[in-house]
């Protein structure tokens, strides 16, 4: 890919939109928005800034360009998901106080009202000078500085992943990246077993069979024994086939956690009746969420409003990565030709 042509246009693109987020995070800094102390525009603006500004003076992409880009990818990926739930969540921040309200979120207003507050102490005096001097009421200037802060944000962070995600790509076939079926099976199996440790700590459905755990770990053990034997074997086919029999009882299990979560407010029938065995095990795990920080604190309803949002994410993030494990395992375990594995 040389330095002409669309593709390479993305580059400048994207040094423009990481410009424009540090300038639109120096005010989510000043004015104290929810999430302001993550610091998240300013940490994916300089590096889209380095892996644009490296990009634009190579004649043709190198292995590092394809790093940079792909730590974009992720960076871009966290700043995106909290820049939408603060854009989502931005009405809430209005008073001030730590009173409970009903809403999904009241999770996030609890953690990010005391740095805002103590925010608002220093830089209020700043804030409301700056604008009493040109003419604007300072509270309702302040908020709609935020919200506007917040909705271009989310805007540019995800205009800003796009663009990483298909340099990424660019880059990777440029620089002849190969990544097989069992590099996918490692990412993802890492993900399931963090996954696992969420599903037992808000006492998802079944969660006291440690099943994502424990096939988490196969399918770790899987990846790593298919990479280092190149997928030949017929000792490494037989795990892949029982690793896809593995992804597909998570599947099956996580599927039905999503239909009891969907259920949970209906009286238990002969179907449902089989989401709550050993009920006082859950009763049991429920409590101690309740009674653990910051819940401990809360109105009862606002925890198990969260711990039923923490629920289903769990459930269908588990859904879509088994499905993507049943797929690479199948691939591997009846792969004969090493180019059949090149994505």
């Amino acid at each position: 890919m040389a330095a002409t042509g669309p593709k390479w246009s993305l580059y400048p693109i994207l040094g423009i939109i990481a410009f424009f987020e540090f300038l639109f995070g120096g005010t989510h800094i000043f004015y104290c928005s929810p999430l302001f102390f993550l610091y998240f525009p300013f940490i994916n603006a300089v590096f889209g800034l380095v892996a644009s500004f490296h990009a634009i003076f190579l004649r043709y992409p190198n292995r590092c360009d394809f790093y940079l880009q792909l730590t974009c990818s992720v960076l871009g990926t966290i700043f995106f998901f909290f820049s939408l739930m603060e854009s989502y969540c931005i009405d809430e921040f209005k008073n001030s106080d730590q009173e409970i309200k009903d809403g999904i979120c009241h999770g996030l207003k609890y953690r990010a009202i005391g740095m805002m507050n103590s925010c608002n102490s220093i830089l209020g005096n700043l804030q409301t000078s700056i604008l009493s001097k040109l003419g604007y009421d300072p509270t309702t200037s302040s908020e709609n500085i935020r919200f506007f802060t917040s909705i271009s944000l989310t805007i540019l962070s995800g205009l800003h992943l796009l663009i990483c995600v298909l340099l990424t790509v660019y880059s990777g076939i440029e620089t002849k990246i190969r990544l097989y079926s069992y590099h996918y099976q490692v990412v993802i199996s890492i993900l399931i077993i963090l996954a696992s440790f969420v599903h037992l700590r808000y006492c998802c459905t079944f969660f006291f069979l440690y099943l994502p755990l424990a096939i988490g770990l196969f399918s770790l053990l899987q990846g790593i024994v298919t990479w280092r034997t190149k997928c030949h074997g017929s000792t490494t086919r037989g795990i892949n086939i029982i690793g896809a029999g593995f992804s597909v009882l998570l599947n099956a299990i996580t599927s039905f956690g999503i239909f009891c979560w969907l259920n949970r407010n209906t009286i238990p029938h002969m179907l449902t009746r089989h989401c709550h065995w050993f009920p006082e095990r859950e009763e049991y795990c429920l409590r101690v969420v309740h009674f653990t920080n910051p819940y401990i604190d809360w109105l009862p309803q606002e925890t198990d409003r969260e711990i039923a949002a923490v629920q289903i994410t769990i459930q269908i993030l588990l859904f879509i990565l088994t499905c993507f494990q049943f797929a690479f395992s199948m691939k591997s375990a009846f792969s004969t030709k090493s180019q059949y594995l090149y994505y």
